[in-house]
Formats: C-alpha cells, sequence, structure tokens
C-alpha cells in the first residue's frame, strides 16, 4: 500500500540536477518533481525518483502538472477522513459492482506507462480507487472514501469482505 505524500513547502522545494522536487513521500521512497527547464510552462509534466530498487533517476510520471495535482488530493482524500480511509484486497467479483453500479472516471495519470494502474470510480456520497499496482495482489486493492457513515456502510454491505481502516495518516 501507498504511504501520504508529503507536499513540500516554498522553503524545502529543493533542486536536485535538473529537477525541483515538490512532493515526497511520507518513507521517502520516492520524490516527485518538475523538470528545471520546463518550470516556466503553464502546466509542465511531472518527473518520478525513486530511492528504492523500482527507480534509478527521474521518469515520466505524469504529463501535466494540474493532473497530477489533482490524482493526489484525490488519492489522500480516499485515504483518510471521518468516512474514508477503508481499504481491502480486491476481488474478481468487485469488477462488476464497481462498472455497474458507480461512474467511472477517466485516468488523469498513467504513472510510468502502467494502463490501469489505478481505477477510479464515484457514486452518491462515495468515491472509490481501485488500486493495481502492487505486484504481491493478484487482483490489487481498494480504497473508499464516502460522505456519510450511511454511504461507508452501504459499500461495505456491497463489497463484503475483510475491510481494513488507515490510520497512519
Amino acid at each position: 500500500m501507498h504511504g501520504l505524500r508529503l507536499l513540500l513547502p516554498p522553503e524545502e522545494l529543493e533542486e536536485d540536477g535538473s529537477a525541483l522536487i515538490r512532493q515526497a513521500e511520507k518513507f521517502w521512497l520516492y520524490q516527485i518533481a518538475v523538470p528545471i527547464d520546463r518550470i516556466a510552462e503553464t502546466d509542465p509534466p511531472v518527473l518520478i525518483d525513486g530511492s528504492s530498487e523500482a527507480y534509478d533517476d527521474w521518469e515520466p510520471f505524469a504529463d501535466r502538472f494540474s493532473a497530477m495535482c489533482v490524482e493526489t488530493v484525490m488519492s489522500e482524500n480516499s485515504l483518510c477522513g471521518d468516512w474514508g480511509g477503508w481499504h481491502r484486497e480486491r476481488l474478481a467479483p468487485d469488477a462488476t459492482y464497481l462498472e455497474q453500479s458507480l461512474t467511472p472516471i477517466p485516468p488523469l495519470i498513467v504513472p510510468g506507462g502502467q494502463e490501469n494502474a489505478n481505477r477510479w470510480y464515484a457514486g452518491a456520497d462515495v468515491l472509490v480507487r481501485e488500486d493495481r499496482s502492487d505486484r504481491e495482489s493478484e487482483w490489487g486493492w481498494l480504497y473508499v472514501r464516502t460522505l456519510t457513515r450511511e454511504a461507508l456502510d452501504g459499500f461495505r454491505a456491497a463489497l463484503p469482505g475483510q475491510w481494513t481502516e488507515t490510520v497512519d495518516h
């Protein structure tokens, strides 16, 4: 599962070679940056650098800074809050419910060219992130955020299983 992303305040922004770092994952597994030579653009591309074995250097992450910002807000929102921060491993039958009962949201970013790594769904009072980037899980993970406790209870009743609250945020 992915940890909280820390948006760096202006005084902590730093240059790393050809990139201006603007975000870091909670455990410093990766950093998000904008290429220095494109910083003046209205909506520049975004790069990722993971200090883990997954990445060796800056790689393309998102085509547009604005799309990455919206994706960040949606992702963090699905991880925490009064009626959010619930997740469980995705099961094969979940696809039918997600596709028939909720509205798919077109992808904002395709990190590392991983088509369908993250899918989003929305419904009345519910936002769901389907994360397929974890290679340890056959079907990926579901993260849910709702506006009310009743909506959370209804969603979890529609997709039963071992739901766990995320509490590290």
